[in-house]
């Protein structure tokens, strides 16, 4: 059977890009019970049995049972410059019972590779936010979880932990990168949520990445990444998800936005030469509402409802409002 990522790409949204991808590991998407590392998109650590195995069946899962375990999501993602940012979303849960309050329970972040390597020599290229057991709580902390997050993003362990079966409720970790002008002011941040009671913590960071991850994110992409920690928390992961923005939808070359909107005359305005392609309008519903091919800058749309349309052109896909 054939292995695949769910994707859903591509709206511009108010001057900014937006991509989103999900995978939640079911036979409904291409996956198969056996090793994460031979599905497709995928490669991780691999000592049969037990590490990143997968169980497609039901709502889908991967699971560990053994320690410093890696996973990368091998699809690339490439963001263009300062203020563009990319959020990695794992869902999960973990035995908390009788777990040290010293090493990551587990690790979420981004790598500039597709493949887990052997180790320590690829930690120069990525940079991940560690989920802790601390004495009262589990919180993130940084690349070398060595200090928390700021502000703090920690829950109390009464909130989260759950005697009957020793797990953890299910939980999310929202991993972002954002970039800035280099590595050393670019920022990672994190929030930890408890999905089972809709509550999650504050948004905490620290700045500065390293070089390789950096420069990865501009040109040959940057990838999903999550392992089990060093102390054996026999993680299962129900979905994965990776949400990009692009902050500048700038066509190359140009200081503006390839279109523009005179709501009172009903008009698309194009500020690039489309001339020739075909455009095609849909409603909210996902209806098309207009096709067409464009003979010239302005494209009347009288014919429409005022509302918000969605756009789409050989290469470009934009969002506006009548």
């Amino acid at each position: 059977m054939k292995k695949h990522w769910i994707t859903i790409l591509l709206l511009i949204l108010g001057g900014y890009i937006m991509a989103q991808s999900l995978v939640e590991f079911s036979t409904s998407e291409g996956y198969e019970n056996g090793a994460l590392r031979n599905q497709n998109n995928w490669d991780a650590t691999n000592t049969y049995p037990g590490n990143w195995i997968v169980d497609a069946e039901g709502d889908g899962m991967v699971w560990a049972d053994k320690m410093n375990q890696r996973a990368i999501w091998g699809v690339p993602n490439i963001l263009t410059g300062a203020g563009d940012k990319i959020t990695f979303r794992v869902e999960f849960d973990c035995e908390l019972e009788s777990m040290p309050t010293t090493n990551s329970l587990m690790y979420f972040g981004f790598i500039a590779k597709p493949n887990v390597g052997t180790g320590q020599e690829d930690n120069t290229k990525m940079n991940v936010i560690h989920f802790k057991k601390a004495v009262l709580t589990v919180q993130l902390r940084n690349n070398n979880n060595a200090a928390n997050l700021s502000p703090d993003a920690s829950i109390p362990l009464e909130e989260v932990d759950d005697p009957a079966t020793t797990k953890v409720l299910r939980l999310a970790v929202e991993i972002s990168l954002t970039l800035g002008v280099d590595a050393a002011s670019s920022t990672m941040s994190g929030k930890i949520i408890n999905l089972s009671k809709s509550t999650e913590t504050a948004i905490g960071s620290y700045t500065g990445i390293n070089a390789d991850l950096y420069n990865a994110a501009t040109s040959t992409g940057l990838y999903g990444t999550f392992g089990s920690g060093a102390n054996n928390s026999k993680p299962i992961v129900y979905k994965v998800s990776m949400q990009k923005v692009i902050t500048s939808v700038e066509l190359p070359g140009s200081s503006q936005p390839f279109f523009s909107v005179d709501k009172r005359q009903k008009q698309l305005m194009f500020n690039a030469s489309v001339e020739g392609e075909n455009l095609s309008i849909f409603d909210l519903t996902g209806k098309e509402v207009f096709t067409g091919i464009v003979n010239s800058p302005t494209v009347d749309l009288k014919i429409l409802d005022n509302g918000v349309y969605f756009l789409k052109l050989k290469k470009l896909t934009g969002k506006f409002l009548l």
